[in-house]
């Protein structure tokens, strides 16, 4: 094996290991009751033409018609099967995975340090799991796939192809549910910044495009505000500029969680949760020192491989449009759709502060003091991807408990549509064949570092 094979081979070997241990885990995580049920019964009962004329009565469909067409490719290519969608998160992963492994290049060992580092970012970030609740995949993650794949498209040459690719993802992501607008303003920000990938007339249509949807979404965001009454929801106008105002930081370090600042003190801060925290302001140092160093750097990289204006506002604008996206209420997957630029800009963060370090010439002790710092680093965002794989096992072991003690509330909540007790019986059992996660063997030392609220990482 050659000397740049091998760095190459341990980046895969990564990538592998991980979405081999969260593919686990999600497969033996059965699907939540009350997300996901009711719409898969009617992906499961009735043909695309009935559900899609009915929007009148039920006008979901016609509202995000990207998530329902989603789940009937799910139906028709992994089978009508409450596995299916298991399946389907675990296509996720690996698209993830593979874009991830397609957007760096590794010819050194210091190219695969900084890529093995960053790809523990992107799985181990607290907004990557987010995205796997539920059916979250349906929309944040969806979102974040189509960021990475816009990753290439913004470093392209602008050809035909690439430019129909954008207004594809763009339009499937719009049409899906709201957190897409991220995706066509990534693409309009390139074009203002002027990345090469993304060229004017593109940029126009999806600025029309965003906002034709803008307009129809404020149109009927008062009687969908009426109807929600969630708590935790914001209904003023301080109460979304709050939620704007603690997103950026909550997608930073994962704190207020919610939104909510009066519970920073309150609860246990988990050796997770500081790790977290120092993980996430270390994140912002690094790529902070590498944009200062990018004068010094483009001596030894090209200049599309620096960390310049272009790339730094363009990260702080994906988290701002993520921000924005979370004026109605704040989760940590709204955070999903900026995790791909930040990815790239960690990577080639990463790779400028080790040239910069190995540079250095009669400081070893500068050398040893933050090569030991970036090893720590490197580690601690090593830590949260395991951390995710706990998370997602005890998610899947909360959920299968939720089956067994609320299996009798599920079908007389369910009495008024009879036709539907067949499929909840098969969710059942499925649920119930599933291998039981060994949660309850865990060590005390992974229950004492997970804490209370497990998917609260």
């Amino acid at each position: 094996m050659t000397g740049s094979a091998l760095p190459r081979f341990a980046t895969w070997f990564v990538v592998g290991a991980i979405v081999a241990v969260y593919a686990h885990a999600i497969y033996y995580m059965p699907i939540p009751h009350n997300d996901q049920f009711r719409e898969i019964y009617y992906t499961l009962a009735f043909p695309p033409g009935k559900i899609f004329s009915n929007f009148l009565e039920a006008p979901g469909p016609v509202f995000r018609p990207g998530e329902w067409v989603m789940r009937y490719l799910i139906v028709y290519v992994f089978g009508p099967y409450p596995s299916s969608y298991n399946y389907f998160q675990i296509l996720f992963v690996v698209l993830v995975g593979g874009l991830a492994l397609y957007a760096i290049s590794c010819r050194n060992w210091i190219d695969a340090g900084a890529a093995i580092t960053a790809i523990t970012f992107l799985f181990g970030h607290h907004a990557f799991p987010a995205t796997i609740e539920g059916n979250n995949t349906f929309t944040n993650g969806l979102a974040l796939l189509a960021m990475m794949a816009a990753l290439p498209i913004l470093q392209s040459k602008g050809g035909l192809s690439s430019q129909l690719l954008a207004i594809a993802m763009s339009v499937a992501t719009v049409l899906t549910k709201e957190v897409g607008l991220v995706v066509p303003f990534t693409f309009i920000a390139a074009a203002i910044l002027g990345f090469p990938g993304v060229r004017r007339w593109t940029a126009l249509v999806l600025l029309v495009l965003t906002l034709a949807y803008l307009g129809f979404r404020f149109t009927t965001l008062p009687a969908l505000l009426a109807e929600t009454t969630a708590q935790g929801r914001a209904h003023t106008g301080s109460a979304y500029l709050a939620n704007i105002t603690a997103s950026p930081i909550m997608i930073v370090t994962g704190e207020p969680y919610d939104g909510n600042w009066s519970e920073f003190v309150r609860r246990h801060f988990y050796p997770w949760r500081v790790i977290r925290i120092v993980l996430g302001l270390a994140t912002v140092a690094i790529i902070f020192a590498a944009f200062c160093l990018r004068k010094a750097a483009a001596e030894a990289f090209p200049e599309d491989e620096l960390v310049d204006w272009k790339w730094t506002l363009l990260l702080l604008g994906v988290v701002a449009a993520s921000s924005a996206i979370a004026f109605h209420y704040t989760r940590h997957r709204f955070g999903g759709m900026a995790l791909p630029v930040a990815y790239l800009v960690l990577y080639r963060s990463l790779r400028i502060v080790l040239w910069r370090l190995s540079s250095l010439d009669g400081r070893k002790w500068l050398r040893v003091t933050a090569g030991s710092l970036l090893f720590a680093f490197s580690l601690g965002w090593a830590s949260r991807a395991a951390d995710v794989f706990f998370a997602l096992r005890y998610l899947g072991a909360t959920t299968l408990v939720a089956w067994v003690e609320h299996y009798q509330d599920y079908r007389t909540n369910d009495g008024k549509h009879p036709e539907s007790l067949p499929y909840l019986d098969s969710f059942y059992w499925a649920a119930l064949e599933l291998p039981w996660p060994t949660v309850q063997n865990d060590s005390s030392f992974v229950k004492k570092w997970l804490g209370e609220r497990v998917m609260n990482r």
